[in-house]
């Protein structure tokens, strides 16, 4: 914890209060330096006088709360002068956790400190869990991408290979069609797709970085040629069906 009071004896009492119920607590004499201490320290909670001549507490709580690397520290603001309720939601506006008003019993500070204490620590972990979750979440979908277009690739590859070879098309494998868009040829799938067997052939840690590139071409590739392959053996069947019956009238 942070005390932050212009006034020594206010922070001795505080200090005194507060490490006899176990809380590690640090101070500061002044607005600035409790800035300071603040963004070195990250403390659960800053206890912040509001009346102070450099830096009041509620200019140093609206620094606190507009410093993205502090969003887990809360801030009480106290006072024994600004005691008013228009003082209060002003310092409740600026960002702050709580609003102190003195004089206030030992007990009571001790009993709101505490409080502010156990919802910090829950919005912390709370934080922590969501932030964790999303991490795992965006790797789960990247596994998930990456398993999918890997089995496309090596369904596609595997069997264009192993057609190309059939047939006995070799294709040129040092120079790849300059056309991106144009139709797929037998030989060019089994150049694309032994490059790609070579990448897939790595070890897996390398493998994303090398096969997705190739596969995402071989994929969209292939069903084009798929597609036009279909339309040429339907164009056949038709042209010899009306050969078969121009033949016997």
């Amino acid at each position: 914890m942070l005390v932050v009071d212009d006034e020594p004896d206010n922070v001795d009492l505080l200090v005194r209060l507060l490490a006899r119920q176990g809380y590690e607590v640090s101070s500061a004499a002044n607005g600035h330096e409790g800035l300071r201490l603040a963004r070195e320290l990250k403390p659960d909670l800053v206890l912040l006088d509001v009346v102070m001549p450099d830096l009041n507490g509620r200019e140093v709580c609206r620094h606190i709360k507009e410093d993205a690397a502090l969003t887990n520290v809360f801030v009480a603001l106290i006072s024994s002068v600004e005691i008013s309720p228009d003082s209060k939601v002003e310092g409740l506006q600026c960002g702050a956790d709580d609003y102190i008003t003195r004089p206030i019993a030992n007990r009571e500070l001790v009993a709101r400190v505490k409080v502010l204490s156990r919802i910090q620590r829950e919005l912390a972990a709370r934080r922590l869990a969501e932030e964790r979750l999303a991490q795992l979440n965006q790797t789960l979908e990247q596994r998930v991408a990456d398993r999918t277009l890997l089995d496309v690739a090596r369904e596609t590859g595997v069997r264009r290979v192993v057609h190309c070879s059939t047939v006995g098309v070799h294709g040129d494998i040092e120079h790849p069609p300059a056309n991106e868009d144009a139709p797929l040829r037998p030989g060019d799938v089994y150049q694309e797709t032994k490059v790609l067997g070579e990448q897939l052939g790595r070890e897996a840690s390398d493998a994303p970085q090398t096969w997705q590139p190739a596969a995402h071409s071989i994929t969209q590739r292939a069903r084009t040629h798929a597609a036009s392959e279909r339309r040429n053996r339907a164009h056949r069947r038709m042209g010899d069906t009306s050969t078969a019956g121009h033949t016997c009238t």
